[in-house]
């Protein structure tokens, strides 16, 4: 019908999973086991079930449909160890009726298994950090909290450790405890307005280059692999 209207527009339509990520959608395991169906992996696991997801999506992506959206109750996140989500997973694939594990699910399913979008919010979080506090102790912080999430994501700890400090390396210079920032303008004499118009422009050479190095692993491990 809109085709026939002489409506110019285009529609983009996008990988909307609900019946198979909440476990309250009617005929929620049946629909697990036409998503093993229809893309050949095991959805009685875990691991199957996310590659199916995967492959799903992939296939979503081919014809245009470069989006995700699934609604969700509540905006309650969680994060849980491979073997937590791999016996959650089972508890709900043989129709749990508890109200909590229920919820524990959607809220796992809450969190991106998209690596790009998570380098995108941990970069986020850095450079927020690296606004307020020093290099140093950020490092010693937030390393044990980031390193193990980015290499379940298959990020390389070196290439990890490059977005780090250039994160912070960004913030030392950033306002409001941009600590590089304030004994640069003590050793020139300056106030630090003074310097922020002169250097704001380097913000978004800094911030492409970050861009760069995050999402292109090649730039970091191109040296460190000569030495393998």
């Amino acid at each position: 019908m809109i085709r026939d209207s002489g409506w110019k527009g285009r529609v983009v339509t996008a990988y909307r999973p609900d019946a198979v990520v909440d476990p309250d959608f009617e005929g929620f395991s049946a629909n697990l086991d036409r998503l093993g169906e229809i893309t050949g992996c095991d959805t009685g696991s875990c691991a199957g079930y996310l590659e199916a997801h995967r492959q799903r999506r992939a296939y979503f992506k081919e014809f245009g449909a470069t989006s995700s959206d699934h609604g969700h109750p509540t905006a309650e996140t969680a994060n849980l160890s491979h073997a937590a989500a791999e016996e959650l997973f089972s508890r709900i694939r043989h129709g749990s009726d508890d109200e909590r594990e229920r919820r524990l699910f959607r809220a796992l399913q809450a969190i991106s298994s998209d690596k790009l979008v998570i380098l995108l919010l941990i970069n986020v979080v850095l450079l927020i950090l690296g606004t307020f506090m020093d290099m140093s102790p950020l490092i010693i912080i937030t390393t044990p909290i980031f390193l193990p999430v980015v290499m379940a994501y298959g990020v390389d700890p070196v290439h990890f450790g490059v977005i780090l400090i250039l994160n912070l390396g960004i913030g030392l210079c950033t306002p409001p405890v941009g600590a590089v920032l304030f004994v640069s303008c003590a050793i020139g004499r300056i106030p630090i307005w003074t310097a922020m118009r002169s250097i704001w422009p380097f913000y978004g050479a800094a911030f492409v280059v970050l861009m760069l190095v995050t999402y292109v692993p090649a730039i970091s491990l191109w040296l460190p692999s000569l030495f393998h």
